[in-house]
């Protein structure tokens, strides 16, 4: 490898242990806005909805008192309303914990 390609890599490196998982969604969200984020069955979920429905998700949290580096758990089926949940946590400064609905309530 030639040295100016090490070096695109390693500054490409450093800029994305400093960014943050939300500024790299806000980021795709607002350059791929129109393309799929997400599928389930049937339906599509684009970058543009996610950002909406992921943005009341983090709104809501925020207004309930959720801190920066709060936990939240999410206890949802792996689909769309995960991603959701999930990037909306993250958004509000939260980390998420994810938590299988199948698993027994003692767990």
């Amino acid at each position: 490898m030639d040295p100016g390609a090490s070096d695109q890599i390693r500054n490409k490196g450093d800029r994305a242990a400093r960014e943050s998982v939300a500024s790299a969604f806000a980021w795709s969200a607002s350059r791929y806005g129109a393309s799929v984020a997400g599928v389930e069955g049937d339906e599509t979920l684009t970058y543009e909805d996610l950002a909406a429905r992921s943005g009341e998700v983090a709104g809501a949290l925020l207004a309930h008192g959720l801190r920066p580096g709060d936990r939240v758990m999410v206890a949802l089926p792996r689909g769309l309303e995960y991603l959701v949940a999930v990037v909306g946590v993250v958004r509000a400064g939260g980390v998420y914990v994810p938590v299988d609905p199948r698993w027994p309530v003692a767990r």
